[in-house]
């Protein structure tokens, strides 16, 4: 979607709304990508509604600002926590409303904002994000080793370094079940959505049962 023009502030923010009917559950990382057509600075959030309870952002700590630079960025925008209350036991969880906060935090000048794509990225079992100098290097995301970690391999998978930025911890394989999401771009600055790369998964159990 495509929004302009716009001020807003951090305590009063211009908010967009989503309602997912059927949501998931679970703790959630929002990431979304974006395209600062007009380079203004931006900042921008996420917060919810559900039932009678309305929660936006509405302190600077709340945003992720988006910088004058143009182009598609990804960006994560907060933390969802998917029902925010306990819900009684044969109760089902009721509409959901992602609440997407924004504003500009200089004066003048008109917003041209394009928003792509929201994901809800699961975070139950970890999650983490982290940058590599060197397209031919991989990244080995270890959650089994005594000191966990996301590692860089090199082509003999012999590990180098710790990857330079980093933030979070590997997820874990839940034994009822698990999925892995990845979401990467092909820089800092730039998210193209033809941009490729390949994964591969290796699971080695962590006890084995014999019975």
């Amino acid at each position: 979607m495509a929004l302009r023009p716009i001020m807003g502030s951090a305590s009063a923010p211009v908010v967009r709304t989503l309602a997912v009917a059927t949501p998931p559950e679970g703790l959630f990382r929002v990431l979304t990508r974006l395209n600062n057509r007009a380079g203004r600075h931006l900042n921008v959030g996420v917060g919810y509604s559900y039932g009678g309870i309305t929660a936006d952002p509405n302190g600077v700590s709340d945003y992720t600002t988006l910088g004058t630079g143009t182009g598609y960025k990804i960006l994560d925008i907060g933390a969802l926590t998917i029902p925010p209350i306990s819900t009684p036991e044969g109760g089902t969880v009721g509409t959901f409303t992602i609440r997407f906060g924004y504003f500009m935090s200089t004066v003048g000048g008109t917003l041209d904002l394009d928003a792509d794509w929201l994901m809800l990225m699961p975070a139950n079992q970890g999650f983490g994000y982290l940058t590599k100098a060197n397209a031919a290097d991989r990244i080995l995301s270890d959650s089994r080793s005594g000191l966990k970690g996301f590692y860089v391999t090199t082509t003999g998978d012999a590990i180098s370094l710790f990857p330079a930025n980093q933030v979070g911890f590997p997820p874990e394989v839940h034994p009822r079940g698990a999925r892995y999401y990845f979401v990467g771009s092909s820089s800092a600055s730039t998210a193209n959505i033809d941009n490729g790369w390949t994964v591969q998964i290796t699971y080695v159990p962590r006890y084995i049962h014999v019975g």
